[in-house]
């Protein structure tokens, strides 16, 4: 397994601020049992009714906890790991994954630190702890290097291991990477921090209802469209990270 190196950039404390809020302070979990297994039923329904091609589920082995993921495209194809968005999971990738997996070997996971199939077992407490759990992840599929695809909480998971461990990286590509360039603004914390106090008190399965479809827009189905191309088209690119860049 990888193991941590020194982070070789200085950041604004209000970048790096930014970053930490990213991951929770506590292993993630379900309160219950029934909850937990609602929700798995649910993801599996989702699996079964949205994903377009054929798709094997994994368990990977972290330091971190034992990562979820599911795997479609050819066995002996390139590598490609996509990192979904805080809150969300892999199957989120659905509308994308074809295109994907007819030329890669598609690894789509969910994140250890939220909520998902896996189960963590220690907590991931800034950027290196995410690129080691990235590099474990790599190791568990007996991949040298890949190339990383990630959304929003799961580009700066992939940003991070390209400064941390840019030797496992083939590709990089990053979709409205959160707290990666700059800082959150008070918009976002009033959005997606502050937004639930502002619900009226009541279930909590209502509140967070209320709270998603607040927040939520399915996006035109040309938009998805054109983001798988520039994902393949980046992905063609003949580019290498380096370390010592943010």
């Amino acid at each position: 397994m990888a193991s941590l190196t020194r982070d070789p950039i200085t950041v604004s404390p209000r970048l790096r601020r930014s970053r930490r809020s990213l991951l929770p302070p506590r292993v993630s979990g379900f309160p219950t049992v029934a909850g937990q297994a609602e929700y798995h039923r649910a993801y599996q329904h989702t699996v079964d009714a949205l994903w377009p091609v054929a798709v094997e589920h994994a368990s990977l082995p972290t330091r971190f906890g034992t990562t979820h993921a599911l795997v479609s495209g050819p066995p002996d194809a390139s590598p490609v790991f996509l990192f979904h968005g805080a809150g969300l999971s892999a199957t989120s990738w659905y509308r994308t994954v074809g295109p994907l997996a007819e030329r890669f070997r598609v690894i789509a996971v969910d994140h250890v630190f939220d909520r998902g199939l896996g189960e963590q077992s220690a907590i991931v407490g800034g950027e290196g702890e995410a690129a080691m759990w990235v590099a474990d992840l790599l190791a568990a599929c007996g991949e040298r290097s890949a190339s990383l695809v990630g959304l929003s909480q799961g580009a700066w998971v992939a940003a991070a291991t390209a400064r941390y461990h840019p030797e496992l990286v083939d590709r990089l590509v990053l979709l409205a990477p959160a707290a990666t360039i700059a800082a959150f603004r008070a918009p976002f914390w009033l959005l997606f921090r502050g937004l639930q106090h502002l619900l009226p008190a009541g279930d909590p399965e209502v509140r967070a209802r209320r709270t998603f479809a607040l927040v939520n827009a399915e996006p035109a189905p040309e938009l998805l469209q054109q983001t798988a191309q520039e994902i393949l088209r980046s992905l063609a690119t003949p580019t290498t990270p380096r370390g010592g860049r943010p």
